[in-house]
């Protein structure tokens, strides 16, 4: 009568299998662990900016208005930290615009006058990489 059960080399061989499947998906698994990473900064990034944007609304809406939105009155930030994670960087670029017919264009230099601002923030990593950015236009009313 044979005994139940698997012998020593049944289960050296079935270890050996599977220790060479886990090698093969390690670089899957690398790769969706550091997709979660990228997406974790982008998300972080997008909060960031999306912060820094409402602020800016906020003061042209109820306090210092159209001309108060500058680059000086929201100042470029370093270090920015969220809990244990990555360390970011906040740029504020405020930029003249036009409009012709019904297409506004951002004219890519800094605001002077006029009755349009575009306000764009911008928020890097510390390998100086935009992880996030959101835009807006502002009428001078």
């Amino acid at each position: 009568m044979r005994a139940r059960g698997f012998s020593l080399i049944e289960l050296i061989l079935f270890v050996s299998v599977v220790g060479v499947l886990m090698v093969g998906l390690m670089p899957l698994l690398q790769n969706v662990l550091g997709s979660v990473q990228t997406s974790q900064q982008a998300t972080q990034g997008l909060f960031l900016a999306q912060e820094r944007l409402e602020q800016m609304i906020g003061a042209y809406r109820v306090g210092a208005g159209f001309d108060g939105v500058t680059e000086a009155a929201f100042p470029d930030e370093a270090g920015i930290a969220l809990g244990n994670g990555p360390v970011y960087n906040r740029d504020v670029v405020v930029e003249g615009a036009s409009i012709a017919g019904q297409t506004l264009t951002c004219n890519g230099g800094a605001y002077v006058s006029g009755n349009y601002k575009c306000v764009s923030v911008r928020i890097r990593d510390q390998r100086d990489r935009v992880v996030a950015q959101v835009q807006t236009v502002m009428v001078k009313f």
